[in-house]
């Protein structure tokens, strides 16, 4: 029988410990995502309810219906449109009177 020497034992316990913190970082970074499409995806009333959940409960796609038929939906899209070409505009700016 093999022996493992003591380098590829410390190698392996660092990358399955590297592995584990990658996967809990990615976890705690992706969830919030994660739970703002689930949500968006689930009844208000069952959302006001609260409680989390991973996936909508109560599955509907009424908020998409109210979002886009209200006619509010362009004042979003034009100030992200505004922020988008804004931010350019201002760091070139900043960096030019520096």
């Amino acid at each position: 029988m093999k022996r493992l020497s003591k380098s590829k034992i410390e190698n392996y316990i660092f990358n399955s410990v590297n592995l584990l913190l990658m996967l809990l970082i990615m976890f705690i970074t992706l969830y919030p995502f994660w739970n703002t499409v689930a949500v968006s995806f689930n009844s208000a009333a069952d959302t006001t309810r609260g409680g989390i959940s991973f996936w909508p409960r109560v599955f509907t796609l009424q908020n998409y219906r109210a979002v886009f038929t209200s006619g509010t939906i362009i004042h979003f899209a034009i100030t992200s449109w505004s922020a988008a070409c804004s931010t350019p505009v201002g760091r070139n700016s900043i960096s030019f009177c520096s």
